[in-house]
């Protein structure tokens, strides 16, 4: 999931219920699961653009 702001890491934190498996890597303005291998970023730091790959 790409973000079109940079992540607000003090709410993200402070979610409830949130699984051991999150990692907040604030330098890189993502959140990713180790779980499922998802991955949420922040527009700080977008992913490289993939040809025919909506963002």
């Amino acid at each position: 999931m790409f973000l079109e702001r940079p992540i607000d890491f003090a709410v993200a934190r402070a979610a409830p219920g949130q699984p051991e498996e999150l990692g907040f890597a604030e330098d890189e303005d993502r959140i990713s699961c180790l779980r499922c291998w998802s991955v949420i970023t922040g527009s700080d730091h977008p992913f490289p653009e993939f040809p025919g790959r909506p963002r």
